[in-house]
């Protein structure tokens, strides 16, 4: 599922649904032509993430891109929480 495409964003961002891990922190996000992240790594320090993030292949990321980014990554994280809860109450 993508959070983000390059028509409307800085950043084409998604969740790699290709994860071979079946857990909530190994589900991976990632930032395309950058890097991706674990949902443990992202839970653990946002902030350093999405520093990560600040050289892409687009260019250098603004201040402001990189607030995008963040809230990228939180959505990524409540979907991560409301998916494995529901897969656990099933």
């Amino acid at each position: 599922m993508a959070y983000s495409r390059w028509s409307s964003s800085f950043w084409y961002t998604y969740w790699d649904t290709g994860s071979s891990e079946d857990t909530k922190e190994g589900q991976i996000f990632t930032v395309y032509g950058v890097t991706s992240f674990t949902y443990r790594e992202i839970k653990n320090d946002l902030e350093k993430c999405a520093r990560q993030c600040r050289i892409s292949g687009r260019g250098p990321a603004t201040d402001e891109d990189i607030e995008e980014l963040k809230k990228y990554m939180t959505y990524f994280l409540e979907d991560m929480d409301t998916f494995f809860a529901k897969r656990k109450d099933s």
